[in-house]
C-alpha cells in the first residue's frame, strides 16, 4: 500500500498544474481505470510491481505513455509523433504510409496492453473544477477538483 501511495503521489506531481489526481479508492485498492478532468483523459493500469502505467491526451497536446515506478524512476513508453511532416521532394506518399503503419503499430500495442482510453460517459462534460472516473467495470463517479494552483 505504501509503494502505490508513492506513485499515486508521483501521479499527482505529473497532473500537478491542473490539480488532477487519481481516485483514492484506486490507489487504496489498486484498481485500474480512467478518468476525464480538465482536458485530460487518463487511463492507468496497475502492476503487481506496483509500478502505474499511464496513457494521457489532453485537447491541446500530444498523446503521452509512461510507467510511473515506486522508486520515482519514469520510463516513456513510444507513442507516434502527432502529425506529419515533409519537405519539397519528399516522397509524401512513402512518408504517409509510413506515418499510417506507425499509429496502426501503436493502436495494436495499445490494445494488447489493456491501455484503450474509454468513451466518455454520454451526457458528461466535466467542467473545470469536476473530474469524471471509474475503475474498470463499475459505474462513472464525479468528483469535486482541488482548485488549480496559481501559475
Amino acid at each position: 500500500m505504501i509503494e502505490s501511495a508513492a506513485v499515486a503521489g508521483r501521479f499527482a506531481d505529473e497532473f500537478a498544474p491542473w490539480a488532477v489526481t487519481l481516485p483514492a479508492r484506486a490507489v487504496e485498492e489498486r484498481r485500474d481505470g480512467c478518468l476525464f478532468a480538465r482536458g485530460w483523459s487518463v487511463r492507468w493500469r496497475w502492476h503487481t510491481d506496483s509500478t502505474l502505467e499511464l496513457r494521457a491526451s489532453h485537447r491541446m497536446t500530444s498523446e503521452r505513455w509512461w510507467v510511473l515506478q515506486p522508486d520515482g524512476t519514469k520510463h516513456r513508453k513510444h507513442v507516434p509523433a502527432a502529425m506529419m511532416a515533409y519537405m519539397p521532394g519528399d516522397d509524401v506518399a512513402a512518408l504517409r504510409a509510413d506515418y499510417r503503419a506507425s499509429w496502426r503499430k501503436h493502436e495494436e500495442a495499445v490494445q494488447e496492453a489493456g491501455m484503450a482510453f474509454a468513451d466518455a460517459p454520454r451526457g458528461s462534460n466535466p467542467d473545470e473544477s469536476t473530474m469524471v472516473w471509474r475503475c474498470d467495470g463499475e459505474t462513472w463517479q464525479t468528483d469535486e477538483l482541488a482548485p488549480r494552483p496559481p501559475a
